[in-house]
């Protein structure tokens, strides 16, 4: 197509339009205005459509430029079509011209045509620049401003001439025009001796004039004071325009006075309702024209713009429109030391604006607080008591005639009773009592006797929608603490509101805070801690308010005071709910007469503490299984139980709960159940496969809470001896309720380092990695990093709105959902988590009603439960649009203790601990690919960084791990062992014969005490004790009364099994190994001359029946287990089970009898060799490791 013919057909479609003024052509405005460009899809630069705003130049119209190029083809640059309108070919008429085709159109802004526009100050049509629009389309006010005298207005009692000014000083913008100065008169005599001075051209302003002005701007004018008396008097200084010239402008005028000291007796405002100039009159004594008043608000001062003093005595005093709206200390006086003594105070004020308020939806049944969102509100101390609240209901037709009815009928103002906080005077909460479906008007009245009004503030439905709120877990929470809960249901609203609603109907309902739309199945929330009363315990009902109405309701119907059958009600308790720590066993036989104990606090035997087994099997809920409590053996820390479970099928999994009469509850995951004789299943592939194939990972799990549970895989290598990668990189995957495997993910903190055949054991809340290799040679380090804890997130505290003026909006956020959440940056040196970072707060929903999109900075202000001290900052997430989900919060800012930014200088948020977001933009960092990406927060399962805490005596890798818990009544300590691998004494490898004890002490704030490595030779039982073969790419496990319900409680043993006893690489074809023994030994639990508590006894060598490198040993459900292994070539699917103490001879026995080893039935999915292994939720994965194939992303599990 020809570039010119589109051209050409542009102009002719803008000239029928009688749009265009002054030709076509990519041109430039004559005022300098920026062009605006519209391409050949009818959208401007940015890509958004090109409507009128898009246009300079053009009057307002609602046609579109789209609207302007309909039916018009705008071809690529090869076409060579006509352009054609309604089938109509039109030519330039020259063939052989090659025009590129017409890729944009500007439109020109036109300087002179009356309409302002775009960039445009003013445009009055004509060319006298003496108007006050120039003809270049800029503001030039000619008349100029008279705003001071010096030295002073008023002269303070003078008692002679001589101490009157010989001359007076006036300060402003006087205009000399054309030569001529402005006329200035003193007491309607015009003087001959005033002298302009501080004069200049604005030749910048004058720029691209055609017709520039003989003008100069003056800032100074001085003159001698004509001959006055000392009587007092007011002297009228009148600064006169040109009026030729100037003819618009009018006269401006001060008062010189001569008074006394003033008395001061009161101020009123007289316009406070007004949005402009405020005014007020001023009584007193002694006053005069030129009386000096001032306006005072901390660092605030304001004078008044003009004044004048009443024939009756009193001033009026006018403060411009811009002075900031408060409460203002008002002084007056007659010059220097004649200062009124008293002191009045003013508010500037005018009619608050109403924002809006919090609850846009409510439930017809429900009586709730909302709060009051509101700007410019000024309440003088002690004057509360004057602001008014009511709500109307609209639309209702006929009015009522009477409305002293107790509530008033609909149609009637009604009053809400509210609370007010001097602090924050411009959030009003009020309490919404229980009203008829409708939508209401609330109107606010302040102390200066201002209404707010806004029409359709909320509405009341009466909606409910039976499946939209189905559940919420937990169900109950204890007064005066925050219990965040996850709401069930299908077709939950993104700002949906939910509340509880007392059941008795007695009340005040109270809106549930951080509000997280997830998915319409799912959102969190937070049952509020209301301190310093809290919630009243007692029984609630939980309601969903959905944007559009539409209401969920889980209903409370009482039966004498408690729930009736099928009730489904919120419990707020007074007492602490009950707390399961540990159950033993961990595994039990589907047969009648299985114990059960239960360990933890709160079980409160007046509260008739009942035990349920919840229990799954293969997806499916089995009926619920209830023990029987025998109360003569049980505690308020201990519950001894027993119960029958022939009922549940073997290889299903149960949860635990302890619930108490008050609805209270808790669970514990979770026992497997087997058939009598112990065995196992099958192992089952999981879908979820990791995200990286990884040969010797190490693995572990750990729990963010109780009910949250993940596995970790660290680490580990590609397996490739030829290219060798070791990972420094971490996943994590969540279990469900009953262990399912969730999907894997990347973990935000890295090792040090890669790292490959370590080891990872989990002790309390904190992960140890030892030893390993990191391609050089066995290591020695050991790190460790924490799960991160959900109670030591920063809590969002306040949230404020400001509303910034409509004529200059800097905000980006636009209306609709917002979520915020912060999190603390520890400082480096912390022992715990070194420069990391924290879980953030609960997602706080912020809601920005259409009407002030992009006219709202949002203000948080929050806390944190950790010393301050070990805080080093804080990170500030939110949404990157309005409407996303309360996950998809990323890093918009940062709140720095010491910004090397600002010389080690606090910001300022870090202070107060408060942040204002104008609608900042996230921050965008590389990831591994070079894309630029916002950061997320850490999440529920996330680990903090990695710090070296201890060190080995020997490094070591290839070795096993494991930890014991020695608790008596002289210890309570946990034990970290290494044991045996393959080391390096400086000289050459070794295959190590020794293991190594780390004592660990839990104190009661999570964190631990470590005690230091000691290296011990791992002994076999006799008169003298030989040391073990030394072996490496062997497994060790632990055995006590959890995992194997025949030992004795309180008694720990660890089976050491069989490896390699050559050396070799990391990648080494290891095939020899040193035979079919285990070696068990019992964790001392006393210490004698010659050793410590938690030293290992000589241990005893038992015949397993299999040898083995590589494989993973378990010990569980009274058997010991080697699943999988081989060698770097050959691996293997075996599963090799030993049962313990088959006569049940645990008990007196040292090491646990062990029989019938045993080429197990069941077999591991995938043969695999260096897996990693881990037990949760009375389940075995593995993990990785490497395959025929080379390494692998599968994970399998079975239950125990």
């Amino acid at each position: 197509m020809n570039g010119f013919r589109s051209f050409l057909l542009l102009c002719l479609c803008m000239a029928s339009l009688a749009l265009w003024q002054t030709g076509c052509g990519k041109s430039k405005s004559t005022n300098g205005g920026a062009d605006t460009i519209i391409t050949g899809d009818g959208t401007g630069p940015d890509g958004d459509a090109a409507g009128v705003d898009d246009v300079d130049g053009l009057p307002p119209s609602d046609v579109t430029p789209q609207d302007i190029l309909d039916g018009v083809d705008v071809l690529p640059n090869d076409a060579d079509e006509d352009v054609s309108v309604d089938d109509q070919s039109i030519s330039d008429g020259t063939d052989d011209q090659t025009a590129d085709t017409v890729e944009e159109i500007v439109i020109p802004q036109i300087c002179g045509n009356t309409i302002p526009e775009g960039n445009e100050e003013c445009d009055d049509g004509n060319t006298d620049n003496l108007d006050g629009c120039l003809e270049t389309c800029k503001r030039f006010e000619a008349c100029g401003t008279f705003t001071a005298i010096e030295p002073s207005t008023v002269i303070c009692d003078p008692q002679s001439t001589d101490e009157l000014p010989k001359q007076l000083t006036i300060k402003g913008t006087f205009s000399k025009v054309n030569g001529v100065f402005p006329t200035v008169s003193f007491a309607g005599t015009d003087l001959t001796n005033v002298q302009f001075s501080d004069c200049a051209v604005p030749t910048e302003l004058f720029q691209g004039l055609t017709n520039t002005p003989d003008v100069e701007i003056c800032t100074t004018a001085t003159f001698d004071l004509p001959a006055i008396t000392v009587d007092p008097a007011d002297y009228e200084i009148v600064v006169k325009k040109h009026a030729a010239d100037l003819s618009s402008c009018s006269e401006t005028k001060r008062s010189f006075s001569i008074g006394g000291k003033p008395t001061f007796t009161s101020i009123k405002p007289l316009n406070a309702c007004s949005s402009g100039s405020k005014i007020f009159e001023i009584e007193g004594t002694g006053l005069t024209g030129g009386t000096q008043v001032v306006f005072t608000s901390g660092t605030l001062t304001y004078t008044p713009i003009s004044q004048s003093l009443l024939a009756n005595g009193k001033l009026r005093v006018t403060l411009a429109a811009n002075v900031e709206r408060g409460i203002y200390d008002v002084t007056i006086a007659n010059g220097t030391g004649c200062e009124a003594d008293a002191t009045f105070q003013a508010v500037v004020a005018n009619t608050p604006t109403f924002l809006f308020t919090d609850t846009p939806v409510t439930y017809t049944e429900i009586s709730i607080q909302s709060t009051i969102y509101l700007s410019g509100l000024v309440i003088p101390p002690g004057q509360e008591s004057k602001v008014k609240v009511w709500v109307k209901k609209e639309n209702v037709d006929p009015q009522p005639t009477d409305c002293s009815g107790d509530p008033p009928p609909d149609g009637c103002r009604r009053s809400l009773v509210i609370t007010l906080d001097p602090a924050n005077p411009n959030l009003i909460q009020a309490i919404i009592p229980e009203l008829s479906a409708g939508t209401y008007e609330v109107q606010v009245l302040d102390p200066s006797e201002c209404t707010a009004s806004l029409p359709m503030a909320f509405t009341v439905s009466a909606t409910t929608v039976p499946t939209l709120l189905t559940g919420i877990d937990p169900s109950f929470g204890r007064t005066k603490e925050r219990t965040p809960v996850t709401l069930i249901g299908n077709g939950f609203q993104n700002g949906a509101r939910i509340y509880l609603s007392p059941a008795s109907g007695q009340g005040l309902g109270s809106a549930l805070t951080a509000v997280g739309f997830v998915d319409t199945t799912r959102m969190t929330a937070v049952v509020p801690e209301k301190l310093p009363d809290g919630l009243t315990p007692g029984y609630y009902e939980v309601v969903v308010v959905n944007p559009d109405g539409t209401i969920g309701l889980l209903g409370c119907t009482l039966d004498q005071g408690k729930p009736a059958q099928g009730a489904k009600c919120f419990t707020v308790t007074a007492d602490p709910p009950p707390r399961i720590e540990n159950i033993s066993p961990g595994a039990m036989a589907n047969q009648s007469g299985q114990k059960l104990v239960v360990e933890g606090s709160g079980f409160d035997p007046a509260k008739n503490p009942k035990v349920t087994l919840i229990c799954n099997h293969d997806g499916t809920l089995l009926p619920t299984v209830t023990a029987v409590v025998d109360t003569s053996k049980s505690t308020t820390a201990k519950l001894e139980t027993v119960v029958n479970m022939a009922s549940v099928d073997h290889h299903s999994v149960c949860v635990v709960r302890v619930t108490l009469d008050d609805g209270s509850f808790d669970e514990f995951n979770g026992i497997a159940v087997t058939n009598p004789s112990d065995n196992i299943g099958d192992f089952t592939i999981s879908p979820n496969l990791l995200k990286i194939a990884r040969r010797a990972p190490a693995t572990t799990s750990g729990r963010a809470t109780r009910a949250a549970r993940f596995l970790y895989a660290i680490g580990g290598d590609n397996g490739n001896s030829t290219t060798p990668e070791l990972f420094d990189s971490i996943e994590i995957a969540s279990l469900g309720r009953f262990g399912e495997l969730g999907q894997w993910r990347m973990a935000p903190v890295k090792l040090p380092e890669g790292r490959t055949l370590a080891r990872a054991v989990l002790v309390g809340r904190f992960i140890y990695l030892l030893g390993g290799s990191d391609g050089t040679g066995p290591l020695a380090s050991v790190l460790r990093a924490k799960v991160l804890n959900p109670a030591e997130a920063t809590v969002i505290k306040t949230v404020g709105l400001n509303v910034l003026k409509q004529e200059n909006p800097t905000s980006e956020l636009t209306n609709g959902v917002w979520y915020y959440r912060i999190a603390a940056v520890l400082v480096d040196d912390d022992a715990e988590n070194p420069g990391g970072e924290e879980l953030a707060s609960d997602p706080q929903p912020v809601v920005i009603p259409e009407k002030y999109s992009k006219r709202i900075e949002v203000f948080l202000s929050w806390t944190h439960p950790l010393p301050e001290a070990r805080i080093k900052g804080y990170r500030i997430y939110r949404t990157a649009a309005p409407n996303q989900t309360s996950k998809d919060t990323v890093l918009i800012a940062s709140c720095l203790k010491a910004n090397p930014n600002n010389g080690g200088q606090p910001d300022e948020c870090w202070t107060a601990l408060t942040f204002t977001d104008p609608g900042l933009a996230a921050i965008l960092v590389k990831d591994a690919n070079n894309n630029d990406v916002p950061v997320p927060p850490r999440q529920l399962g996330d680990i903090g960084e990695w710090n070296e805490v201890a060190e080995l005596v020997t490094g070591r890798m290839g070795h096993s791990a494991n930890v014991a818990h020695v608790k008596t009544d002289q210890v309570d300590q946990y034990f970290l062992y290494a044991i045996l691998g393959q080391g390096n004494d400086t000289l050459s490898d070794v295959i190590l014969k020794t293991y190594e004890v780390l004592p660990i002490t839990i104190n009661g704030d999570e964190s631990h005490t470590l005690g230091v490595f000691s290296e011990k030779t791992l002994a076999t039982t006799g008169t003298n004790p030989a040391a073990v073969d030394g072996l490496w790419l062997h497994d060790s496990g632990l055995a006590n009364s959890f995992l194997c319900p025949k030992i004795a409680a309180g008694t720990n043993f660890i089976y050491v099994g069989d490896g390699s006893t050559t050396t070799g690489g990391l990648f080494a074809n290891v095939s020899e190994v040193k035979n079919k023994n285990t070696c068990a030994s019992l964790v001392r639990t006393e210490k004698d001359a010659e050793n410590e508590i938690g030293d290992l006894d000589p241990c005893m060598a038992v015949n397993l029946g299999k040898a083995g490198v590589g494989y993973n040993l378990i010990v569980a459900a009274n058997s010991l287990y080697m699943l999988a292994g081989g060698t770097f070539l050959t691996p293997s699917t075996s599963v090799w089970s030993v049962a313990l103490c088959p006569d049940n001879s645990c008990q007196g026995s040292n090491p646990p009898f062990i029989a019938n080893p045993t080429a197990d039935g069941v077999k591991v999915q995938i043969a695999r060799y260096l897996a990693g292994k881990a037990l949760e939720s009375a389940h075995i994965f593995l993990i990785g490791g490497q395959t025929f194939g080379g390494p692998t992303r599968q994970v399998e599990s079975n239950l125990w």
